[in-house]
């Protein structure tokens, strides 16, 4: 009897240990969620106020005609009194700081993701931002696939872009954006239908018997 109960005892204490250990576990990944919640709200709270600091780099389609891709240019005000020269420096500076904005952006969405990889949430919120930038995304991508080419022929090095420097997890939205914005491009673009020449005239020569 006393060897039923001692085993009995020794059985429940090795129920709690593990039930202790599961306990243990679960309220480790609980905390370090909550520590990370708060981390990533901090994070992104800094991008929200960059963005509301810069509300025209934050979000490009609200002034689309100012962003110039291919020439890598934002217009501004013109100051009184300066060179066109001094002028496109100014657009290159501010587009430059554009770039800079972005890698911001794509810090804080690498960190996010390496966090909460599978949270729906950040994921979605993290894509609708790109989306803003999806002109420029696609953009870049072709002007660094034409030096990439350029480069391999003439032997020279193929320089790694910073848009492509945040991790696969990253890299798979902003392509994923890329692909949506040549879609919607493609779709809006009318096709145009090539017109077939009219068929020239021909006179019938009646048949006058001799």
């Amino acid at each position: 009897m006393l060897l039923e109960q001692l085993t009995l005892i020794e059985t429940i204490a090795k129920i709690v240990g593990a039930l202790s250990v599961v306990v243990a576990i679960f309220a480790l990944r609980l905390s370090w969620k909550l520590q990370h919640t708060i981390k990533a709200q901090d994070y992104w709270g800094s991008f929200i106020e960059r963005a509301m600091q810069y509300p025209t780099l934050a979000y490009p389609p609200g002034q689309p005609d100012i962003f110039n891709y291919d020439k890598r240019e934002i217009k501004i005000i013109r100051p009184e009194n300066i060179s066109d020269q001094a002028y496109r420096q100014l657009k290159r500076q501010e587009y430059e700081r554009y770039e800079w904005f972005l890698s911001y952006l794509l810090k804080t969405a690498r960190q996010m993701l390496d966090w909460f990889e599978k949270d729906e949430y950040w994921s979605d919120t993290i894509k609708r931002n790109f989306r803003y930038h999806a002109a420029y995304f696609s953009a870049r991508k072709i002007q660094k696939e034409a030096e990439a080419q350029e480069a391999r022929k003439s032997g020279g090095e193929v320089r790694r872009d910073f848009v492509y420097c945040s991790g696969p997890k990253v890299n798979k939205l902003i392509d994923a954006v890329i692909e949506e914005h040549r879609r919607k491009i493609a779709k809006e673009t009318p096709v145009r239908i090539k017109e077939e020449p009219a068929p020239v005239p021909t006179l019938k020569r009646e048949f006058v018997p001799a």
